[in-house]
């Protein structure tokens, strides 16, 4: 009875096992190698692979040159008459909740052929970037990759503020390399469920008994440190220390925002105003005095969003709050497209 007991034990967790694996790339994300980009001098995705998306949107992504997310080849001989836009971002620029053809670079190219315009877009955000790591990149690729023109594209100011790039760790690479040429994408993320928060820090576990006091959800967006003059100052120096190219740094932060009211009372309403809005005014300030061009997409989103096409959110999230989706893009994309066609007075 016993031998009986173990013997249908082990046959279903083998079976139980095997249909997760077999199903897993339709639920779970992929772990794809990574190497150290020759020409960029950071850590990409290998180029070749798919990288799946499945916690907020259901997308594939295919990894091009040079770490490219949704950018399969680079493009051929620049023309006279073409504009090559770098796109420097986070995970919001990157897009991999989203399928390619839905990116922000794809989205750019066809609107600004619409404006009699030959733009080439070129993806280069990886999530987690911010100003150090687009400074450092930013004189290595240029002449290469023949970029006329570079976009920052921020949803959150803090991301101008740090001027420092994250430094390469080897051999946390060959480990993590390893890990994804050897074990099953299912396996690694499972692990990561156990031992690790959604942001990325560690669980703590606790064995003892009794009730556990659980911390208020945060109910409003987060206020960004207000920052003085003179650090936008320095942000817009340094940026044109990094290039004599024109720069355009896009703003689009998750607006609108559906708020909670309260963990109990389950109320919420659409808040439009930006709790950033005195730094930016400081940051576009700062940015005129250096010829940066600084786009504003909040109205453009904002308006999106009460015609009710949410630029934010996605069908297995909640509408309103995480990554761009595929008509934010598309929003974003014809206010940069607007602003390459109709460039301000200097």
């Amino acid at each position: 009875m016993t031998k009986l007991l173990v013997a249908k034990w082990f046959i279903g967790a083998v079976v139980g096992t095997a249909l997760v694996a077999v199903s897993s790339p339709l639920f779970v994300r992929s772990y794809v190698p990574s190497r150290i980009d020759s020409l960029r001098q950071v850590v990409v995705p290998a180029n070749g692979h798919q990288y799946r998306w499945r916690s907020e949107g259901y997308a594939t992504t295919r990894i091009g040159p040079h770490g490219m997310p949704g950018l399969e080849q680079l493009p051929a001989q620049k023309k006279p008459s073409e504009i090559r836009l770098a796109i420097w971002g986070d995970s919001q620029a990157e897009g991999v909740s989203v399928e390619d053809r839905f990116k922000l670079h794809s989205q750019i190219e066809p609107l600004a052929r619409t404006e009699q315009l030959n733009v080439v877009a070129l993806p280069l955000a990886r999530s987690g970037d911010d100003l150090g790591d687009w400074l450092a990149q930013i004189p290595r690729v240029e002449e290469p990759l023949g970029v006329d023109a570079h976009v920052l594209f921020i949803a959150e100011l803090s991301d101008l503020t740090d001027f420092v790039p994250v430094a390469i760790n080897k051999s946390t690479l060959v480990t993590q390399n390893q890990l994804a040429s050897t074990v099953p994408s299912f396996v690694i993320q499972a692990a990561r469920n156990a031992l690790q928060h959604p942001d990325g820090t560690q669980k703590r576990f606790r064995f003892s008994l009794g009730p556990v006091r659980r911390s208020e959800p945060r109910l409003v967006p987060a206020l960004v440190k207000e920052v003085d003059g003179d650090l936008w100052h320095q942000v817009a120096e340094r940026i044109r220390l990094a290039t004599g190219k024109d720069v355009y740094i896009v703003y689009a932060p998750v607006l609108p925002a559906i708020v909670t009211s309260g963990a109990h009372v389950p109320k919420s309403r659409i808040e439009r105003a930006d709790l950033n809005d005195q730094s930016f005014r400081k940051l576009r300030q700062s940015a005129m005095e250096f010829a940066i061009n600084v786009i504003d997409v909040r109205p453009d989103l904002i308006a999106s969003a009460d015609a009710n096409r949410w630029p934010h959110g996605f069908h297995n999230g909640r509408i309103g709050e995480g990554h761009l989706n595929a008509t934010g893009y598309r929003v974003v994309a014809k206010k940069i497209v607007n602003e390459l066609a109709n460039p301000p007075a200097r």
